[in-house]
């Protein structure tokens, strides 16, 4: 890495365990080897890492690193898009639900994780966009999808992904169905679902912690899936096998990929909890997506 440009560290203290506030001693002896400048910004509340990157100048850094969880992400990736950055990015899973920085094959022991950032294997990966805001993993609405943003940080810190279970579980029998048209280039889907979610088709598998699916090839773009509604005994069966794992063949579910596509609700009735992004709240409906290819540098642990 060019030693001329600085490194910038992003971390969230209230994310996850907290513990990664005892790792950053270890971050400066590992790039400090490389003889840069190294910047470190502590975040107090959600906007701060934003704020921060809309007022730094993107010409100086060689190197930018996250740690936290998906909603840390999530908020840099909205300041680098809009800011058309391409500085490489590193993930450390220092959160509760770490999907993208899994994706990536970043260690969940910290140390592990900053050597592996070290090695500096930079790639380029496609970003979904909804209604102007970014995406890296998933964005899902329902019922269901809404523990993420639902279940507090408290039992998040107490439980991990336990607490996103125990959520999903008193989640199911409030299931609600709503009517669904979905427009793309190729067809038009009118149904009635009790939830869906786009994944960001990024090759591998991506671990959601809401449901479990398996993205295909990344040429195939964003990727649908969506539970149709059926008898409430039927609904609630879909439910509990889809946390564990979303079954792929089954008459119940919808899938497809594009590029892009509109998501409408017909019948004008939006659910109370709303859409969530990359694990935080989203937008509303209508739906508008966008896929953007190898629109953000990052490093992977290949």
């Amino acid at each position: 890495m060019d030693s001329e440009k600085d490194i910038l560290l992003l971390y969230n203290p209230k994310a996850g365990d907290t513990f990664f506030r005892f790792e950053i001693e270890r971050f400066l002896e590992t790039f400090g080897e490389t003889h840069s400048t190294i910047r470190i910004y502590r975040s107090e509340s959600p906007g701060d890492m934003a704020k921060c990157l809309s007022r730094i100048r993107m010409e100086e850094l060689g190197l930018i690193v996250v740690a936290g969880g998906d909603g840390t992400v999530n908020e840099v990736l909205q300041a680098m898009m809009e800011r058309q950055a391409t500085v490489p990015v590193g993930v450390i899973p220092a959160g509760t639900s770490n999907d993208v920085a899994h994706y990536l094959g970043m260690p969940t022991d910290y140390s592990q994780c900053i050597e592996v950032i070290s090695r500096l294997n930079i790639t380029k990966m496609n970003v979904g966009e909804v209604n102007g805001r970014y995406f890296l993993n998933r964005c899902g609405y329902g019922n269901l999808v809404s523990i993420y943003h639902s279940t507090s940080q408290e039992m998040k810190n107490t439980f991990g992904r336990l607490a996103y279970y125990a959520n999903g579980m008193r989640t199911v029998p409030k299931t609600q169905p709503f009517r669904l048209k979905i427009t793309t280039p190729d067809q038009v889907i009118e149904d009635e679902f009790i939830m869906f979610l786009v994944v960001n088709g990024e090759g591998a598998q991506i671990e959601n912690r809401a449901f479990a699916v398996q993205a295909e090839d990344q040429k195939e773009g964003l990727q649908f899936i969506g539970i149709k509604n059926g008898s409430n005994l039927a609904n609630r069966i879909m439910l509990m096998k889809s946390i564990r794992k979303l079954p792929k063949n089954q008459k119940s579910i919808v899938r497809f990929s594009a590029d892009e596509f509109k998501i409408e609700l017909p019948d004008n009735e939006i659910l109370n909890d709303g859409s969530v992004i990359d694990g935080e709240l989203g937008p509303t409906p209508p739906f508008t997506y966008k896929l953007h290819r190898e629109a953000l540098h990052v490093i992977t642990n290949p």
